[in-house]
This record gives C-alpha cells, sequence and structure tokens, in this order.
C-alpha cells in the first residue's frame, strides 16, 4: 500500500510493459534506486501474457502502483494510462527494456529547476543516452533551451525515457496520440511544447538504451508512416517553413527506402530534394537502389548526416 505524502518533488514514473519478464526487473529497479527517492512508479501491464506479473512479486516497494489494463491497447495508450493516473506534477517514462543511470531524475529535476529560476518557461527536461554495451562514448548532447520548431527538426536527447515533464508549466491537455506508430516521443513533446514553452536536455549520459527486439515499435515503416502522418498533423507548421516540409520529406523517403518500398519512397523525393539535393539526392539514390546496405553505404561514404 502506498501511504507516502505527494511533494513539489514527487516524480510519478510511468513505465508501461507487455511480456517483458526478462528485462522489466532490472527497468523498474532502476527507477526505484534513483538517488531522487522522491517518487511514485506507476507499472501500467498492457495485457501482458507471459510471467511479467509474477517476476514483479520480487518488487518489494511501497513506492510501487500496479495498473492492468484488461487486453493489450498499445504503448500510446497505457503511457496515456499512467498519465491519467500520476496526481503529481512532475512525470516522467521509462520503457521496460531500458535502465536508468541512478543520477538521472536527480540531475535533471536540478537542472529544470535552475533553468525555470531564470524566469524561461522551460516545461521538458531530456537528457543524454547510450546505447547500452557500446563500446563507443555517448555523443554530444546540447542543453538549448529549444522551441517547438527546433523538436520538429531534431533534437538529441528527447526519447521517453529520457524525459522529464512539469505538468504545471506545459501545455496541459497534452497526451501521446495513440494513432501513430511510431514518432510518439517526438509528437508528445511537441504537444506539451504547444503553449509556447520550450525544452532542455541535460549534457551527461543518464540512460541506457537497449535495441535488437523485434516487438519495439521503432522500424522503417512505421517511422515513414508517421512522418506522413506528422507531415498532415503538422501542416500548419510546416506551411510556414518550407525547410521543414523538405526535412519530413526527406525522412519519410529515406525509412521507405530502408523498407525497400520504392514507390512509396519517390512519392517524397522531389519536395525532400528541394533542399541539398546533391547530398540528399545521392543518399536516396543509394538507399532506393540497395535499401538497408545502400544507406549504410551513403553513411560510411558521406559520413555527416544530412541537416534540414
Amino acid at each position: 500500500m502506498l501511504v507516502d505524502a505527494l511533494t513539489e518533488r514527487t516524480v510519478s514514473v510511468i513505465l508501461p510493459y507487455y511480456n517483458r519478464a526478462d528485462t522489466l526487473i532490472q527497468a523498474a529497479k532502476s527507477v526505484l534506486d534513483q538517488s531522487h527517492s522522491d517518487l511514485r512508479l506507476y507499472l501500467i501491464d498492457d495485457g501482458s501474457t507471459d510471467d511479467s506479473a509474477a517476476a514483479l512479486k520480487r518488487l518489494d516497494d511501497r513506492r510501487v502502483v500496479r495498473v492492468r489494463l484488461d487486453h493489450n491497447q498499445g504503448v500510446a495508450a497505457a503511457r496515456n494510462v499512467g498519465l491519467e493516473q500520476a496526481p503529481t506534477r512532475l512525470v516522467s517514462f521509462m520503457d521496460s527494456d531500458d535502465v536508468w543511470l541512478p543520477r538521472k531524475l536527480e540531475a535533471q529535476l536540478r537542472f529544470l529547476r535552475d533553468i525555470q529560476a531564470t524566469d524561461q518557461a522551460v516545461s521538458v527536461a531530456g537528457c543524454g543516452w547510450q546505447i547500452d554495451g557500446a563500446e563507443n562514448p555517448a555523443k554530444e548532447f546540447s542543453s538549448g533551451p529549444y522551441s517547438r520548431n527546433d523538436v520538429h527538426d531534431r533534437v538529441a536527447g528527447l526519447r521517453t525515457p529520457m524525459l522529464l515533464v512539469d505538468r504545471f508549466v506545459a501545455e496541459r491537455k497534452a497526451r501521446f496520440d495513440e494513432s501513430l506508430p511510431a514518432l510518439l516521443d517526438r509528437d508528445y513533446v511537441m504537444a506539451c511544447l504547444s503553449n509556447g514553452t520550450k525544452v532542455v536536455v541535460v549534457p551527461e549520459m543518464l540512460a541506457l538504451v537497449r535495441r535488437g527486439r523485434k516487438d519495439h515499435v521503432a522500424s522503417s515503416r512505421s517511422a515513414a508512416r508517421a512522418f506522413e502522418m506528422l507531415m498532415e498533423k503538422y501542416a500548419a507548421d510546416l506551411a510556414e517553413n518550407r525547410d521543414l516540409r523538405a526535412w519530413y520529406s526527406y525522412r519519410a523517403a529515406r525509412e521507405y527506402a530502408a523498407h525497400r518500398d520504392v514507390p512509396r519512397a519517390l512519392r517524397h523525393v522531389p519536395s525532400a530534394l528541394s533542399r541539398q539535393p546533391a547530398r540528399r539526392g545521392a543518399e536516396l539514390a543509394l538507399g532506393l537502389a540497395g535499401g538497408p546496405r545502400g544507406l549504410a553505404a551513403a553513411r560510411r561514404l558521406m559520413p555527416h548526416a544530412p541537416t534540414r
């Protein structure tokens, strides 16, 4: 039974899971072992059919709140259930196969409050991350602050497990778009910033991300479709910024090329090549010809990714 009183510093951590008995305990423990211990962990069981629930019985911590959905609804819906359940000003998100370093919440909360103390309207803090087990050091992360238009482009450190949101400052109606097949984190941050607030990134590596499972939301086809849907959803933003429209078209074309869906990729090529035609054209040509291998070859030949 949860008896701890809520404070202005209490963080509600929303962790949805579906059939993740093999990784769930480590993910949950990395939350409960945070140096910032004033938290509640909402474990949202999205209709699991494996031994996830049994594995969680090993977690004997009164800060844990368990919520069971009667059927699998998808990660966006599960996160929204968590948002509805959480009563706190501060919310954060965790994925069921990732790991937080112990200072993650502490560092983010201090960074967020320091920025807000300068009267900047900042509602979201991200952080640096690295792929678990990677030999190379974490990439460099810049602190910002960043506007919604910056997030449209590309801001490193804003994937879902890196987010800390101040709901008193963010757009109150911000939720995860349950219709999107991918790019849920990007869209949610943009929703939080739709009231004109900004996002910052703690430039420290504070989270470890795991890759390689077949049930990840991310895939080239789902990402391509999500870019198309965001182009429709944010048509007004893109209409005012041709560079941004070309960037979204380039990303959609690239993801369809990775999926070997040449007809759909070609639909976006003319708009994509309205900016940086030589650089983008060379990469997309290799991708259209060789799929993932072609795109990998492009990265070797042109190691600096194109920007918008």
